[in-house]
């Protein structure tokens, strides 16, 4: 299943391609705002998430062979 996110960008690139920039540049912003009000709330919680993120995206959830 397709995130209705991802579902709405393809339908958006489709009907008007330079709309998709937008976006990017909203979701990213809207990343960056997140970021910032973890790291001033809970700034050992955030470094964690992002770790950890980063781990999995590296290595992968699962290595048992």
């Amino acid at each position: 299943m397709i995130p209705a996110g991802a579902e709405r960008l393809a339908r958006e690139a489709v009907r008007s391609p330079r709309s998709v920039l937008q976006y990017a540049a909203a979701g990213l912003a809207m990343q960056a705002e997140s970021l910032s009000q973890g790291f001033r709330e809970n700034p050992g919680r955030t470094a964690g998430e992002l770790v950890g993120m980063g781990l999995v995206l590296a290595h992968g959830v699962d290595r048992q062979h």
